[in-house]
């Protein structure tokens, strides 16, 4: 089995959420581009995970806020207390668990 790559490259994420393969020589340009590929393909999929994540956790901006463990009561990043948004942190996260260094 013979795998191809356009170019040489250091890191890899393989979106969990949808068939996107991302490279890159750099991990910050990843993190980058795989922030902007969660938000325009797959905010579904990674609202969910947030939801599933942060139930039953407190806001991060210690506004006292905690999300609710059912997941239909979560509705996007921010943080309905306080208006705090979550987005880019948790995409930070979860992009950390699943970029691969190839």
């Amino acid at each position: 089995m013979t795998v191809e790559t356009p170019f040489e490259t250091d890191f890899r994420f393989d979106c969990p959420a949808c068939d996107a393969v991302l490279r890159s020589e750099a991990v910050e340009e990843l993190k980058r581009d795989g922030r902007r590929h969660l938000k325009d393909h797959d905010y579904q999929e990674v609202s969910a995970a947030f939801a599933e994540t942060y139930s039953g956790t407190e806001c991060e901006n210690d506004c006292g806020y905690v999300y609710p463990v059912v997941e239909d009561e979560t509705s996007g990043f921010g943080c309905p207390n306080c208006g705090f948004d979550h987005r880019h942190e948790f995409a930070r996260r979860y992009l950390y668990w699943h970029i691969e260094t190839i």
